[in-house]
């Protein structure tokens, strides 16, 4: 080979190292799997009690309906599966849960709900409600 061969070829290489050197190597990662890290429940008069567990008391509204709309954060915003389960106990048939979070109370009485990702990541919440 050429000396200008060469010398051409060790010129194209260092300027690439300078080039990627520079602007930097921006790869893509395409069908990332991101796990929530967090879920929790938020909303107005939630209170901790003595065991750290949240809280929250309601009354019936004035037609005697006895509904709750759970308000949940999933963090981060970006989760590849952001759905969450509520797991309460169904047997008694106090209270129903439905898919969306709407609370829906039979009579007087207490319940304790916990949420959890759909992508078995290892965090939850819980809350527990008092309706009277």
């Amino acid at each position: 080979m050429k000396k200008s061969v060469i010398i051409v070829i060790s010129l194209v290489f260092i300027m690439s190292v300078v080039l990627v050197n520079f602007f930097g190597l921006n790869h893509q990662v395409f069908n990332e799997i991101v796990y929530v890290s967090e879920v929790s429940f938020t909303g107005e008069n939630i209170t901790t009690d003595t065991s750290g567990i949240k809280q929250i008391v309601l009354r019936p509204d004035e037609n005697g309906v006895r509904q709750y709309q759970l308000k949940y954060t999933v963090t981060p915003e970006k989760a590849s599966n952001p759905t969450v389960s509520f797991n309460y106990d169904d047997k008694n048939g106090l209270v129903h849960v439905s898919e969306t979070g709407l609370v829906t109370f039979q009579r007087s009485g207490v319940v304790i709900i916990t949420i959890k990702p759909n992508d078995l990541s290892d965090c939850s919440d819980t809350l527990k409600i008092i309706f009277r």
